[in-house]
């Protein structure tokens, strides 16, 4: 069943789930109704913490960086709606600078 969702959606949020069907590759985004969407269509997607996970378990970025970027989310209050579950659910380790709770 199709996602029943209110909310309208960008034009380039279809262009860019189309090219992610298209070319079977996950698309990051922290956007509900774009998960929503993508899982409609059976999109593999990725949250941002899933991503900053992923690349800190190759060692592509390190610790400091998930840490920098999180801390710059929280300056900006722009952090994701599920960032403090997301957080715990991939065992991030808690740096004091983090705020999980908004």
């Amino acid at each position: 069943m199709l996602a029943q969702t209110k909310i309208l959606i960008d034009s380039n949020v279809y262009f860019r789930l189309a090219h992610a069907y298209i070319l079977d590759i996950p698309i990051v985004t922290d956007d509900t109704a774009m998960l929503e969407l993508a899982q409609d269509f059976d999109i593999r997607t990725l949250k941002t913490l899933e991503l900053l996970k992923l690349m800190l378990d190759c060692r592509h970025i390190d610790m400091a960086m998930v840490k920098q970027i999180t801390v710059y989310w929280n300056y900006e209050d722009d952090r994701p709606r599920s960032f403090s579950t997301d957080y715990r659910k991939h065992n991030l380790p808690y740096n004091g600078a983090t705020r999980l709770n908004r």
